[in-house]
């Protein structure tokens, strides 16, 4: 029969969990030998008892609390907890057994929908700390996704799409960041022999509409164009895309529009001459 074991307390009010311990017999329902903050938090919200995972040995308790008390808290949880938990024996190498019982605990807690739908719940509106970024940010060099969790991630996506607040913090995070010659060689390995969808290409061609690149961007674009050439098969997309379109002209910029469309403000019908190189 295991004798110890490591709990939780939950906020009454919204389910968001304040407080990791470890315990035996009655230990996590006590009120008694507990911090003061942990008593603010009681007396404003109340409190709920949550037993996370039975241990056979205090070491492995121990461990457990330690490893929870790291995670929530580097999920943005403000703990009460005054230590970083596992007040015993240090030092202490744990084996591979003890690291796979402390790995199927973790995953079993957080397979739990219930336990998700809280901690999702608790974590809206926090973020990270700098510090905190940081440390995953560097856990995270050199490691990818394996061809399964990839499958999995795709599939949770299918559907979604960023809310406004989101795309805005991509776009404000992204200002000025231009992806590597590795980065691009990536994308572009990937993107061959694709195609977007007909649902993709419609929203595209929406979210275009009145926009122009600017002045910058063309020059990129010029830049970037010099000395290549499009393929047949472009060639003939192009031709076809453009077959019975009308050329106008603002006195500065010449470009085909189709014929069943009225003349964009400041243009007239007709095409600059070409200049000659």
């Amino acid at each position: 029969m295991h004798s110890f074991y490591t709990y939780a307390h939950a906020r009454k009010t919204d389910g968001g969990i304040f407080y990791i311990g470890k315990g035996q017999g009655k230990r996590a329902y006590s009120e008694s030998n507990r911090n003061r903050y942990w008593h603010n938090v009681v007396n404003k919200h109340g409190y709920e008892v949550q037993i996370l995972c039975d241990w056979p040995t205090e070491e492995e308790a121990f461990d457990h609390e330690k490893l929870l008390i790291s995670c929530f808290r580097d999920m943005g949880y403000e703990l009460v907890n005054l230590t970083d938990g596992g007040e015993g024996p240090s030092g202490v190498q744990r084996s591979e057994e003890t690291r796979a019982r402390l790995s199927k605990a973790g995953k079993s807690y957080f397979a739990d929908p219930e336990a998700r739908a809280k901690k999702s719940e608790a974590s809206k509106g926090r973020s990270h700390s700098p510090e905190t970024r940081a440390k995953l940010s560097e856990t995270s060099k050199g490691r990818s996704h394996t061809m399964e969790a990839r499958a999995r991630i795709s599939q949770a996506r299918r559907g979604k799409s960023l809310n406004p607040e989101t795309r805005a913090k991509i776009g404000e995070a992204n200002r000025g960041r231009t992806p590597t010659p590795e980065t691009r060689a990536k994308l572009s390995e990937a993107r061959k022999g694709r195609s977007p969808s007909l649902e993709t290409r419609a929203k595209l061609s929406e979210a275009r509409k009145g926009r122009s690149p600017s002045l910058e961007t063309r020059a990129k674009l010029s830049e970037a164009n010099k000395g290549k050439s499009p393929s047949p098969e472009t060639l003939a997309r192009l031709s076809k895309a453009t077959r019975g379109r009308i050329w106008v002209n603002n006195g500065i910029e010449s470009k085909r529009v189709k014929p069943d469309t009225p003349v964009p403000e400041g243009f007239v019908l007709g095409r600059l001459p070409r200049k000659k190189v």
